[in-house]
């Protein structure tokens, strides 16, 4: 199922993401490494994932979103790690960024938390739990946002979110908001919240993907911690 924040359900729409589907798994799925020239173009992204339900419909170019990664990381409450944004102030997002040339999602993954937060893997008390099931999650930008992509022909995002586990409850004061890798900041404060409250605080047109997002994500994170329990009182 596609969550589209500003898209009619239509059974055409089903149509066109399950054919997207089935040709992201077809090229590689998770572990696909995006390329200039099949997502990259400098004018317009081309287009062979479009597809069309109907021939005398209009062809959606799906590849007109950009492909984005988005990372949950949550504690043994199983509420996540969440920041306040420097832009628009009192907005709370979730880590998300643009997958680059040559990366997969899981990577991008990585190098997102990394610069957004300053953790990294292999130095920091979070695992990586697993990619979050089902289609892209894709907004459109709203008339004021997103300018410097819409320049390059992205009418909006395809988020492919990845959850990470982290048992440090003090792992909101062990970040580094002042942006890694040459990226300018992107949070002024981080903290755990409860799913419900980071799908409240995020900015209106990101909502809808949250939600869905929460809806995927909650059997995962709760079969998770079952399994990290009984583990351990079977060792102690």
């Amino acid at each position: 199922r596609i969550v589209h924040a500003n898209a009619h359900q239509t059974d055409s729409a089903a149509c066109e993401m399950r054919v997207f589907q089935a040709t992201f798994l077809a090229l590689g799925g998770p572990s696909l490494r995006f390329t200039r020239s099949r997502f990259f173009s400098q004018k317009h992204p081309v287009s062979d994932l479009a597809v069309s339900s109907e021939p005398d419909q209009q062809m959606t170019d799906l590849s007109r979103y950009r492909p984005n990664v988005g990372v949950a990381i949550f504690n043994r409450e199983g509420s996540l790690l969440v920041g306040e944004r420097v832009q628009p102030a009192g907005a709370w997002q979730l880590p998300q960024g643009g997958i680059n040339e040559g990366e997969t999602p899981e990577e991008a993954a990585w190098r997102e938390l990394w610069e957004e937060t300053g953790l990294q893997k292999g130095e920091c008390s979070v695992e990586l739990v697993g990619q979050v099931p089902g289609d892209p999650l894709t907004y459109d930008f709203p008339e004021n946002a997103g300018g410097f992509f819409k320049k390059q022909g992205f009418i909006g995002q395809a988020q492919y979110f990845f959850l990470f586990f982290s048992e440090d409850d003090g792992l909101p004061s062990k970040t580094d908001l002042t942006g890694k890798g040459g990226e300018p900041p992107e949070f002024t404060r981080m903290e755990w919240r409860p799913f419900p409250e980071v799908v409240d605080g995020i900015v209106e047109f990101k909502r809808p993907v949250y939600a869905e997002l929460q809806s995927r994500s909650v059997p995962m994170i709760e079969s998770f911690l079952k399994s990290r329990n009984a583990d351990m009182k079977s060792k102690g």
